[in-house]
């Protein structure tokens, strides 16, 4: 996957002549990395705090924060038709699991 992402960041940069262009490019990535990266810490955290304990309304903050960071991102992604669609998508669909399998555990 690492891989596939870094191909397809060469392919772009390779694209560009302008330093200005690289540069805006490594903040873009850098960016959108970083986004992800924070995403995925602070859900961490919430399930190994309020998921574990069962806290009210933590279903629903977990829902609507996946909904509006990487669901909308992935949808995003798919509707360009991006080279990183499918990567994205393999980082919703745990989130999504996750999400069915504490519904139904009483």
């Amino acid at each position: 996957m690492l891989i596939l992402c870094n191909l397809e960041i060469e392919y772009q940069i390779s694209l560009y002549s302008t330093n200005d262009e690289l540069e805006a490019v490594f903040c873009l990535v850098t960016g959108h990395g970083g986004y992800i990266l924070t995403s995925g810490i602070l859900s961490t955290y919430v399930v190994f705090t309020s998921f574990s304990k069962r806290t009210p309304g933590s279903f629903l903050i977990i829902l609507i924060s996946g909904m509006s960071s990487i669901g909308l991102m992935t949808i995003a992604n798919f509707m360009l038709q991006s080279d990183f669609r499918w990567v994205l998508l393999s980082f919703t669909l745990p989130w999504i699991c996750a999400l069915i399998l504490y519904a139904f555990r009483k």
